[in-house]
């Protein structure tokens, strides 16, 4: 199996030479068996990872030396192993070689495994110049085509494409150093593998392609076509697109060579050790058309520098516009970054609020189905509890007919009661007068017994001489007077127990009356308090908790078990019957009341955990119930 790496500078033509090589039956390098990378990537990879092969200080064997087995060929009979001399540099340079570590060789491996099919394959690569000694140790059936060009190339690329700032004695120095690295790292590994390395020039290739391929076949054990390698050139893209070069630069680039004797000295060495050199011919360049060609320039320069200056006018002119314009822009700029600062402070309180609403209510929506079956159990005793609305309805109405026929009652109670009032008018008037005239017959009976009693006493002072004589006559007398003050008595305490009984018979009546309008305004007892009653209601409370513990991070946290001890205080509460909001007096109150926050929040809480599918969209009900409410 035959291998060849076509190694240049990037001047070279050393992509040229590969397609040549790959249209005389060369076949190009498939991607590794394993990792699927090209050759190129295997370059870029093994040079990452590899160190100076120089700081090693192993020398290869000489060719008068004792043959070295590859180790991975070792197989092969000694006179098939080509031995390579001994470099003499020990200089580093940027090209300087370079040994990956052995556990990087799987990668070299992977690739020839892939290309083991294939009696002659090959790559070009300009950064392989550091791993040719890698290459050259790692399997000897490699040969290697060096190719370089002329220094005075790479400076007429170089004054052509080089602007005036960026044209300077040191990029003229660094590209010079440049070919010169590389291509001394080329002529020390042709020195040092003679045998497996072909030297040639790239220019010099096109102009005889065959030769070219026959040198190659020479080194390979592999029979090419160079009758098709002329073919070849007409298909290489990069020598139809080669743009011509300036006949001044060529003179000027030959002109700063002679003050380099290192890199001329280094071309000729080159050339020297050359299997298909360049075939040098002098060049004499006509001062006549360089002056022409001088002067053409510059009034082409003269005329490109007065329309740059018109240019620059212009540029100038538009330049102020610009600054007013951007100057301008620059404050509404200014002004709408004042105002999209507030606006992304207010947007991440705004994000920061609805993120610490919405983590609570998760946390509330997880705590809530834990407690779905009680929330079950209250909604049948809701449902219980409707029933007897119900039946409180009918009774209500029930009681509504008792009332209008207690209405009835009463009115015609208070009729009776005016007519009782009138009689008991008469009567008090009555009683007064009967009154009077006991409180006048009295008086006359104590004047009348206080006269009999002086009299009697007078008499019984006059006659006490004659008291014996007259005293069976006085006695019946006495007892006369007693007996009719007996009468008097008697009738005074009839007239008197006949007033007591008349007034008790008109309080009597004044009681029942009295009864009988508390027993109708017992019935039509009126109602207050609706706004109180909705207080009381769960949803309310629980809204209301919920408002309570949003002012902090801390009684967010607490909300949860807040909304579960106020759910459990209700259920312990008492439930009194009562009639139905709309039979209160104040009922708007109650609609007040219900438009309030907490209110809403607390009654689409409880609507949204009597089942498992509400309850999934709860937290976005209550956050567009708290942004309604805001609005």
């Amino acid at each position: 199996m035959n291998k060849i790496l076509i190694v240049g500078h990037k001047e070279s033509h050393y992509q040229a030479l590969d397609k040549i090589l790959q249209g005389c039956g060369m076949a190009p390098a498939l991607l590794s068996h394993t990792h699927q990378l090209s050759p190129l990537q295997i370059t870029d990879k093994l040079l990452r990872v590899s160190k100076p092969a120089e700081t090693q200080k192993q020398i290869a064997p000489s060719a008068e030396s004792k043959p070295k087995k590859n180790r991975h060929h070792a197989h092969r009979a000694p006179s098939q192993l080509l031995e390579p001399k001994t470099s003499q540099s020990e200089v580093l340079n940027p090209y300087h070689q370079k040994s990956p570590k052995k556990v990087w060789d799987n990668l070299s491996f992977d690739l020839i495994l892939a290309n083991a099919e294939q009696p002659l394959w090959g790559w070009s690569d300009a950064q392989a110049v550091s791993l040719l000694e890698y290459w050259a140790q790692f399997d000897e059936d490699f040969v290697f085509v060096l190719t370089y060009d002329k220094p005075s190339d790479v400076l007429v690329r170089l004054l052509d494409g080089a602007g005036q700032d960026d044209l300077s004695e040191g990029a003229i120095e660094q590209a010079l150093k440049d070919w010169s690295s590389y291509n001394q790292a080329l002529l020390e590994f042709q020195q040092k593998y003679p045998n497996r390395c072909l030297l040639v020039n790239g220019e010099q290739v096109i102009y005889s392609a065959k030769n070219y391929v026959s040198a190659v076949s020479d080194k390979i054990t592999w029979q090419m076509d160079s009758s098709v390698a002329d073919d070849q050139l007409l298909a290489v893209s990069d020598l139809q697109d080669k743009p011509q070069l300036s006949e001044m630069s060529q003179f000027f680039a030959e002109q700063l060579l002679l003050e380099h004797d290192k890199v001329n000295q280094l071309f000729m060495q080159l050339q020297a050790q050359a299997d298909l050199p360049l075939a040098l011919q002098k060049r004499t360049f006509n001062t006549l058309s360089l002056l022409k060609e001088t002067i053409a320039q510059q009034k082409q320069l003269e005329s490109t520098q007065e329309q740059l200056l018109a240019t620059e006018k212009e540029f100038q002119s538009q330049t102020e516009n610009l600054k007013q314009a951007i100057s301008s822009a620059k404050a509404d700029h200014d002004k709408d970054i004042q105002t999209l600062k507030v606006a992304q402070g207010q947007l991440a309180d705004q994000q920061q609020e609805n993120t610490l609403i919405i983590s609570q209510l998760h946390q509330v929506q997880e705590e809530l189905e834990k407690y779905y079956l009680e929330t079950k159990k209250s909604t049948d005793l809701l449902n219980k509890e409707k029933k007897k609305s119900s039946e409180l309805e009918k009774r209500a109405a029930e009681l509504n007919k008792k009332s209008d026929e207690l209405n009835q009652s009463v009115a015609q109670l208070t009729k009776e009661k005016q007519a009782i009032h009138e009689q008991k008018v008469k009567l008090d008037e009555l009683v007064k007068q009967e009154s009077q005239k006991l409180a006048a017959l009295k008086k006359q009976s104590d004047d009348e017994v206080a006269r009999l009693t002086e009299q009697n006493k007078k008499l019984t002072q006059e006659n006490s001489v004659k008291a014996n004589e007259n005293n069976s006559s006085m006695q019946q007398e006495n007892e006369l007077l007693i007996r009719q003050l007996h009468q008097v008595q008697e009738e005074l305490e009839k007239y008197y127990l006949e007033n007591q009984q008349l007034k008790l018979n008109n309080q009597s009546q004044n009681n029942s009356v009295n009864a009988a309008s508390s027993q109708v305004q017992s019935k039509q007892t009126v109602y207050y308090g609706a706004a109180d009653r909705i207080k009381q209601d769960l949803p309310y409370r629980l809204g209301s908790t919920m408002v309570s513990h949003s002012k902090s991070t801390k009684d967010l946290a607490k909300l949860p078990l807040a909304l579960m001890k106020e759910y459990r205080q209700f259920q312990k509460d008492e439930h009194k019957e009562l009639p139905p909001v709309e039979a209160y007096q104040d009922a708007n109150e109650a609609e007040k009341v219900k438009k309030h926050l907490s209110y809403r929040l607390g009654k689409t809480l409880v609507d949204g955990v009597k089942s498992p599918k509400s309850m999934v969209d709860l937290p976005v009900k209550l956050g567009r119930e708290i942004v309604g409410f805001k609005k």
